[in-house]
């Protein structure tokens, strides 16, 4: 027996821990509190079957503290759509993470598995990626379209998944006040407006109507000498302008400014921006010498330019470029003139016309 005695005589005391073997327990806390019964020193006592240890988690309190996983917990959350990311508002701890419960919880909407961090941000009001933003770099810009043509302005703006009312995709229109404006729609030409809105009127530019003909001396007033008509005017031949001259004599300052020389009236076309009249001007005759300071005042509508002066060509042919007002009918006219003459064979001529008088939009 376990008493510290041999008690069989055979020289050894207690031997084959007589009493012991059996379960018993330490009094202490955890994994301590298990122990087996031994015989030691003549005596039975309680032996601990596992010395305290570092905490790990496993469900045992493994430093025999009392306590059971204190510090060793991961803490796990709810993931209800089963999308990967947990709810941080249901969250419970363990050694392993409990069937429905993920390590992350970072999940903004537990309900929708579409919706999670990382998730693709699609224009739809809500925030798929939860960065706390709602549709960021989704979003859809909208143009305001006040007539209805289905055309937008592109200075009046929304952005949204879907247009906002009165709002369109596209931002085309040239004049969002008026239905009839828009790209593709009809062109009216030469009324001042670009229907179509590409940027022009289509205005292509007619050739004017020149009233009264250039070859009647009824247009010449208020000047001396006689009138015939020459077909034969480089470089415009056959356009059968006027020419003066003077039978009876000439001297080589002829002149006249008084009144209008000569008037040719001309049917300006809708979308007309200039007027171009071809001017002819000669200065002397046939083997005569030009002297300087010959010149020839021109106008149309009201505007004027002066040819002039010459000085070494005895035929001068110069285009001029008049602006248009907004009147449809127009005068060129000879306002006043001084035409240096030579004399051949007892005769003076000089002379002037108008030639090739067309339409220009810039």
């Amino acid at each position: 027996v376990c008493n510290g005695i041999d008690d069989n005589c055979n020289g050894s005391i207690d031997e084959g821990n007589p009493g012991g073997g059996g379960v018993c327990t330490t009094g202490k806390l955890g994994v301590c509190a298990a122990g087996t019964v031994a015989c030691s020193a003549g005596a039975l006592v309680c032996n601990a079957n596992v010395a305290a240890s570092a905490e790990v988690c496993n469900g045992l309190d493994d430093n025999c503290n009392g306590s059971t996983d204190e510090g060793v917990l991961t803490t796990y959350y709810r993931d209800a759509d089963s999308d990967g990311y947990g709810n941080a508002a249901l969250a419970t701890t363990a050694c392993s993470a409990p069937s429905g419960y993920v390590a992350t919880s970072t999940d903004c909407n537990d309900s929708n598995a579409a919706i999670h961090p990382g998730a693709t941000e699609v224009c739809n009001g809500v925030d798929d990626n939860c960065n706390g933003s709602i549709d960021e770099g989704v979003l859809i810009t909208y143009y305001r379209d006040a007539d209805g043509d289905t055309y937008g302005n592109v200075a009046v703006t929304a952005t949204g998944c879907t247009p906002p009312s009165g709002y369109v995709a596209n931002n085309t229109d040239c004049n969002d006040a008026s239905a009839a404006i828009h790209p593709g729609a009809t062109e009216t030409n030469c009324d001042g407006i670009d229907q179509d809105c590409n940027g022009s009127d289509s205005c292509p530019c007619p050739t004017p109507a020149l009233m009264n003909g250039l070859n009647s001396s009824s247009n010449v007033t208020n000047w001396p000498g006689d009138w015939w008509i020459d077909s034969d005017i480089t470089p415009h031949e056959g356009s059968n302008m006027l020419r003066w001259g003077d039978s009876g004599g000439c001297g080589y300052n002829t002149s006249s400014s008084g009144g209008d020389l000569a008037t040719w009236n001309v049917t300006v076309p809708t979308g007309t921006v200039f007027v171009t009249v071809d001017v002819w001007f000669d200065n002397t005759f046939d083997t005569g010498t030009p002297d300087t300071g010959a010149y020839m005042k021109v106008t149309f509508d009201g505007a004027l330019q002066t040819i002039g002066p010459f000085s070494t060509l005895k035929v001068q042919w110069q285009t001029l470029k008049f602006p248009v007002s907004a009147a449809q009918y127009g005068k060129v006219k000879v306002m006043s003139a001084t035409v240096l003459t030579a004399t051949y064979n007892n005769v003076c001529a000089g002379g002037f016309g108008v030639d090739n008088v067309r339409s220009s939009c810039n």
